[in-house]
């Protein structure tokens, strides 16, 4: 098997990147950023709209990959809006940048983002199994 996943140093940079452009101008804050061997993770949060955004990449010790998370802190409800195996990622993060697309095309979803509506989605909307 060839894989090929970005450092945590280059994943949690094009998160910030990507990530913060998307947020930043709806209200989010970046809450924190925790990096352990193969393992990153970034957290936004926006109090007023009782949104929080969880972004990580987990390769070890679980492989879940590259996940994005939407929760909705009033209910506890959430959704996970991103999945992208570990095998299935790139070095260069183009896996990252994609997602990033996804999101930002989709007028539902940046209304969730902006505390605008709450949708329930009963799978993971942009996955990667190929």
């Amino acid at each position: 098997m060839n894989c090929s996943i970005p450092s945590n140093t280059l994943f949690v940079k094009d998160c910030k990147k990507y990530f913060g452009e998307l947020l930043t101008p709806l209200g989010y804050q970046l809450k924190s950023c925790e990096m352990k061997e193969l393992f990153a993770k970034i957290i936004y949060e926006n109090r007023s709209i009782c949104r929080r955004i969880e972004i990580e990449n987990a390769c070890w010790p679980t492989d879940y990959g590259y996940s994005l998370f939407i929760y909705n802190t009033q209910s506890d409800d959430y959704n996970i809006l991103i999945n992208v195996p570990w095998t299935k990622e790139d070095a260069d993060n183009i896996f990252l940048k994609k997602s990033y697309e996804f999101i930002d095309g989709h007028e539902e979803l940046i209304d969730m983002f902006s505390g605008k509506k709450w949708l329930k989605y009963n799978g993971i909307l942009y996955k990667i199994r190929e």
